[in-house]
C-alpha cells in the first residue's frame, strides 16, 4: 500500500463522497471488514450521520448495531480515545472495529468496521496504517471543507466587487452629467442674459417704429412681423433662464388640481388635433409652491414632445397622486429627498425611444426629428429642478413613453396639516373630558 501519494490524489477537488469512496479502497487493502461505514458529526447539530456504507446491503444490519453501540455509550467511548479499539457485537458471534476520523482540532465522525465472524483480531501493525488513513481523510475533509469556504467566499468577494465597480461607473457617469449640464447651463444663462439685453433694443425700436410712423401701413406691416418674431425669441431665452436655472420665479401656493384645472385648457393648442388628451386628476392633492407660469411651460412643452411622437391619431393620458418618498432615490441620477410629492405622469402610444435617445432627451436643441430643436425638454428640467422637484423618463422604441414629474408638497400646506391634526386632537381631549364631566354629574 502506497501512502505518499494519498493526500495528493484526495485533494484534486473531490467531494466528501469520493473521498468517502478513496478511503474505503485503502482500507479494503488493508483489512478485509465484512461491513465498514463512516459516521459523520453533522456540523450543524452535532449528530452522527451514516454518510458512508459498504456494502450497502448491510446498512439495517449496521444501523441496528450502531444503535446498540450508542445506548451502551461505547460510540462516545470511541470517540474520546484516539486509537482505534475492538468491542464485542450485539450478538457477541463478532467483533466491531470503531476508530475516530479526526483532526488534530476537531473530531469528524467515526469509523465501523465489523470483522467477519471467523477473524476475532486485528493485527498490530495494521492498527497504526488504519490510523493515518482515517487521519488523512479528517484531513481532507477539513481541506474540502475550507476550500468550499474558500471558494464561496471569493465568489461573495467578486460579486462585491462587481457591484462596485457598477456603482463607481454610474457615479463617474453621473458626475460627468451634472458638470456636462452645469457647463451647458452656465452658458445658456450667459446667452440668455446677453440675448435679453438685444432685445430689449429690439423691442425698444420697434414701438418708436410705430410712433413715427403710425400712418404708413406697409411699415407697421413689417413692424409687426418683426415684434412677432422678437416675441418668439423673448420666449426661446424663457426657456433658457429656466433651463439655466435663472429664470426669475414669482412663487405661490396653490392647490394642484386647481393649477391643472387651469393650464390645461391653456396648453393644449400644442398638440395635434388627431391625438386625444384625457386627464384623471383626483381631488386631495397637495398644495405646491411653484411658479404657473414656469409649470404652464412644463406642461406645454411635455405635451408637445408626447403629442410629436405620435404620427397619426393616438392618444396621450394624464394622471396624477400623492406619494411619499422615505428613502433618498439612487436610482437613475435621482436626487429626490425624502418628503411629500405629488407625481405627475404624462403617458404617450407614440414611437417611444432608444435608450441612448432616452439619455440625451435633457440635453439643449437635442431631437429625434431634425437639429435645431428640443430646448423644451431641457427647460423643463431645469424648471423642475428649481422647484425642488424631479424628472425621470420612461421609453422603449415601439412602446410609448412615460414622463413623471415629482413636485414637493409646500411647506406651508404641511404646516397646515400639523396645526389641522393638532387641534383634532385637542378637540377629541375637549370631547372626553366634557363626557367624563357629564359623567360624573349624573
Amino acid at each position: 500500500l502506497s501512502m505518499g501519494d494519498y493526500q495528493k490524489e484526495i485533494n484534486q477537488n473531490f467531494s466528501s463522497g469520493q473521498i468517502y469512496e478513496e478511503t474505503g479502497k485503502r482500507i479494503d487493502c488493508l483489512i478485509n471488514f465484512e461491513t465498514q461505514a463512516f459516521y459523520m458529526v453533522d456540523q450543524n447539530n452535532s449528530d452522527l450521520v451514516l454518510s458512508y456504507c459498504k456494502p450497502e446491503k448491510h446498512k439495517l444490519k449496521l444501523e441496528n448495531e450502531v444503535d446498540y453501540l450508542i445506548n451502551k455509550g461505547l460510540i462516545a467511548m470511541a470517540l474520546g480515545e484516539r486509537r482505534g479499539v475492538t468491542i464485542p457485537s450485539k450478538e457477541m458471534d463478532r467483533k466491531i472495529f470503531l476508530h475516530v476520523i479526526a483532526t488534530y482540532s476537531r473530531i469528524r465522525g467515526v469509523f465501523i468496521g465489523m470483522l467477519p465472524a471467523c477473524r476475532q483480531s486485528i493485527p498490530d501493525a495494521a492498527f497504526g496504517i488504519l490510523s493515518i488513513i482515517l487521519r488523512n481523510m479528517a484531513n481532507a475533509l477539513e481541506s474540502v471543507e475550507y476550500q468550499n469556504l474558500r471558494d464561496n467566499q471569493k465568489s461573495i468577494l467578486e460579486e462585491q466587487l462587481h457591484q462596485k465597480t457598477k456603482e463607481l461607473i454610474q457615479s463617474e457617469r453621473k458626475i460627468q452629467n451634472i458638470k456636462k449640464i452645469e457647463a451647458i447651463a452656465t452658458l445658456a444663462g450667459g446667452i440668455a442674459h446677453e440675448f435679453n439685453n438685444a432685445l430689449s433694443g429690439v423691442m425698444l425700436n420697434i414701438d418708436i417704429l410705430r410712433l413715427a410712423f403710425p400712418e404708413n401701413k406697409q411699415i407697421i406691416k413689417h413692424v409687426d412681423g418683426v415684434k412677432r418674431s422678437a416675441k418668439y425669441m423673448a420666449e426661446l431665452t424663457k426657456q433658457l433662464l429656466a433651463y439655466a436655472q435663472g429664470g426669475r420665479y414669482r412663487v405661490k401656493n396653490i392647490l394642484f388640481n386647481e393649477f391643472m384645472r387651469g393650464a390645461l385648457p391653456a396648453v393644449k393648442h400644442v398638440v395635434s388635433p388627431f391625438v386625444q388628451v384625457d386627464m384623471q386628476i383626483p381631488a386631495g392633492l397637495y398644495a405646491i409652491s411653484a411658479d404657473l407660469t414656469q409649470l404652464q411651460m412644463v406642461l406645454a412643452a411635455v405635451l408637445a414632445n408626447a403629442s410629436e411622437a405620435i404620427e397619426d391619431t393616438g392618444r396621450i393620458l394624464i394622471y396624477a397622486k400623492n406619494i411619499e418618498i422615505n428613502e433618498p432615490c439612487t436610482e437613475n441620477e435621482c436626487e429626490i429627498t425624502p418628503g411629500h410629492y405629488i407625481c405627475l405622469t404624462i403617458e404617450d402610444d407614440g414611437a417611444g425611444m432608444d435608450e441612448n435617445t432616452c439619455s440625451h432627451i435633457f440635453d439643449p436643441f437635442f431631437t429625434t426629428r431634425f437639429q435645431g430643436r428640443g430646448l423644451g425638454m431641457a427647460a423643463v428640467y431645469g424648471i423642475i429642478k428649481n422647484h425642488g422637484g424631479w424628472v425621470s423618463v420612461d421609453s422603449a422604441a415601439g412602446k410609448g413613453t412615460k414622463v413623471r414629474i415629482f413636485l414637493p408638497e409646500t411647506e406651508i400646506a404641511k404646516e397646515e396639516k400639523n396645526r389641522n391634526s393638532a387641534l383634532m386632537k385637542n378637540l377629541a381631549v375637549t370631547k372626553m373630558s366634557q363626557k367624563e364631566s357629564i359623567g360624573k354629574n349624573c
